[in-house]
């Protein structure tokens, strides 16, 4: 029996702990980042074209900021575990489960990761849960990835080469889809870290205090989603 904490009294509708068999929903799912808007200064003005040092340029003549590169560049992620926006069956609750929790994670692929990276994280929620549980229900939160190509089943597989945190479920690790009433669509995010983080192996974080704690090291962050139906 999956032991409950505190953030999961209460939702175990979302945690849909009883185990079926069944057929996958469908949905879209798209790829986003985000974008940071900052000023550049413009180029010097050649000699021979440049105002003399006493005229002011006029407020409407001055040139306008331009955008800085999205967060990320040029980084993506994907996953074979998702096809068609769909994650796979093996990956949620139609798959291999421990206590009534899916474990096997998704695989996912991370390239051209910004020059300076050395580690990643992964973080795997379902925003859908909260008209349910009132909770943007945790599945996955890992740091200190040495590898953009993370396998499947990473998660029980590589455990001792990452730092996983509890999930909504009461586990430590991935606890993959369930979901009790209809389709969810699930977020994933991979970060790129320019160091490691300083977390020990089943830490206890909210989503925000996460995405706090890699802050200050993340260099680049991809999103990708996937859909997840009831089985039965």
């Amino acid at each position: 029996m999956v032991k409950w904490t505190k953030r999961v009294v209460g939702v175990a509708a979302v945690a849909g702990l009883v185990v079926a068999t069944g057929v996958l929903g469908s949905a879209g799912a798209a790829a986003s980042d985000d974008a940071v808007a900052s000023p550049v200064p413009s180029a010097d003005v050649a000699p021979d074209l440049a105002l003399s040092s006493h005229l002011a340029v006029a407020p409407d003549l001055a040139p306008a900021p331009r955008l800085a590169p999205a967060a990320g560049g040029g980084m993506s992620v994907s996953s074979k575990g998702i096809v068609d926006g769909r994650i796979g069956q093996k990956y949620g609750a139609a798959g291999k489960t421990a206590g009534g929790v899916p474990v096997t994670s998704l695989p996912l692929t991370v390239k051209k990761a910004p020059k300076g990276t050395t580690h990643y994280a992964v973080l795997m929620t379902d925003p859908d849960a909260k008209p349910i549980g009132g909770i943007e229900f945790r599945h996955w939160m890992a740091v200190n990835i040495s590898s953009g190509k993370i396998a499947a089943n990473a998660s029980v597989k590589s455990a001792k080469k990452m730092a996983q945190g509890l999930n909504d479920y009461g586990t430590v690790g991935y606890g993959g889809p369930n979901p009790p009433d209809k389709a969810h669509r699930y977020v994933i995010t991979v970060y790129a870290l320019k160091d490691k983080v300083d977390l020990d192996n089943g830490f206890d974080l909210s989503i925000s205090q996460f995405k706090k704690k890699l802050r200050r090291l993340t260099l680049a962050k991809k999103t990708i989603y996937g859909t997840y139906a009831p089985v039965g």
